[in-house]
């Protein structure tokens, strides 16, 4: 296939990443990769994530069984990629800008169209399409608004017209609410939202689609641009201030508090009078990791913690007073690759099952190989990114 060829042909000199990170990265200030620098590592993986495409992403999907017994009507095993395949398609936007990863686009053009042909109805996505309980969600609005940004403003209306007004419309208070129901009167939608999902303020939610609606703001003419700023402000003045007194946020829908801070600090550096947060959750990060470089529980392996962590200081433009945390971080990132170029999964999506009546008593868990190891190679894009 020519995309596979073409990441073949990406390098030419024949130095390992391992090597050149420690003799360029460890005692010198961070600079961009020489153009003919070889990573045998990045392209193994870049080739791994390639062939997974070409599968269908297969191992990507995250399967849910939905019991009758509980009163869900639908089908009881439900599938879904939608937002996983928003995030890898944004990953290797970020690369093909890093390393010139140019046969990418291709992939990238692909998922756009995937993505548009598996919108639910007007209102926007669901994170399993099948499963007639569960409304469409920020969430995935805001992850595959992300795709598409940069892209033309007849396209971006006609995706993201309805949903964001109907986001809008929604959020009175105006925090950004998670669920976007299909119409007002949606009874099933409402009530599985008051029994199962939970009708709460995530931050994790309102931070990834802040983002996504800031990023875009200059093309999305049908919003009021200084009323969309100040519904924006007072989402981000919401997040500021659910901060952890140590520098962090915890998430609702994903595992461990390093996501959370990522899109947090990602949401809140858009806005200058909250660089004390990003600041604060920045120092956070550095006095916690690990001996071994990595951050999170060490009894086992913090592939995806790590590579979050280092895309959170990247994001936040402050790598390089980080410079030696990252250093670390990338050198446990490549002592723990599989020999086919992928990364072991750590858990990533969390449901806490009765969390709606505030009685939580089973957490499930979705992790993906892929997923990590799309997480771990853009990280890695980032410190070993070319000059442009």
């Amino acid at each position: 296939m020519r995309a596979k060829k073409l990441v073949n042909n990406l390098y030419s000199k024949k130095e390992t990443f391992a090597k050149f990170i420690h003799e360029n990265y460890s005692n010198k200030p961070l600079i961009k990769l020489d153009n003919n620098i070889l990573n045998k590592e990045l392209k193994l993986s870049l080739n791994y994530l390639v062939d997974n495409w070409e599968k269908g992403f297969y191992k990507l999907k995250h399967k849910m069984y939905f019991s009758p017994q509980l009163g869900f009507k639908s089908t009881p095993l439900q599938v879904g990629d939608i937002f996983q395949r928003a995030i890898i398609a944004t990953h290797f936007k970020t690369i093909v800008n890093n390393i010139d990863a140019y046969e990418l686009k291709d992939i990238i053009n692909f998922e756009k169209e995937y993505l548009k042909s598996n919108k639910y109805n007007e209102v926007g996505w669901k994170y399993f399409p099948d499963l007639l309980e569960l409304p469409c969600d920020s969430d995935d609005l805001a992850q595959i608004m992300q795709v598409f940004t940069g892209s033309n403003q007849e396209e971006i209306e006609s995706l993201f017209k309805t949903p964001l007004t109907k986001l809008l419309k929604n959020s009175n208070e105006p925090l950004f609410k998670t669920w976007i129901y299909s119409t007002e009167n949606n009874e099933l939608e409402m009530q599985s939202t008051k029994n199962e999902w939970g009708d709460t303020h995530d931050v994790d939610v309102i931070s990834n689609i802040g983002y996504a609606i800031f990023s875009n703001l200059n093309v999305l003419n049908f919003l009021v641009r200084n009323k969309s700023l100040e519904i924006l402000k007072k989402n981000a003045i919401f997040v500021s201030n659910r901060q952890h007194k140590k520098g962090y946020w915890e998430s609702t829908w994903y595992d461990d508090v390093y996501y959370g801070t990522y899109v947090s600090t990602r949401f809140l550096n858009s806005f200058q009078q909250h660089s004390d947060s990003v600041d604060k959750a920045l120092m956070f990060l550095k006095k916690n990791q690990n001996v071994n470089g990595s951050w999170g529980n060490l009894k086992k392996k913090n592939l995806l913690n790590t590579a979050i962590v280092l895309l959170t200081f990247y994001e936040s433009k402050k790598e390089e007073s980080y410079k030696e945390a990252i250093v670390k971080g990338a050198e446990y990132i490549l002592s723990n690759k599989n020999i086919d170029g992928s990364y072991s999964s750590d858990n990533f999506i969390k449901m806490e099952v009765g969390r709606s009546k505030d009685l939580p008593n089973k957490i499930l868990y979705y992790k993906s190989d892929v997923l990590t190891t799309s997480y771990c190679l853009t990280a890695l894009s980032y410190v070993y990114r070319k000059e442009t």
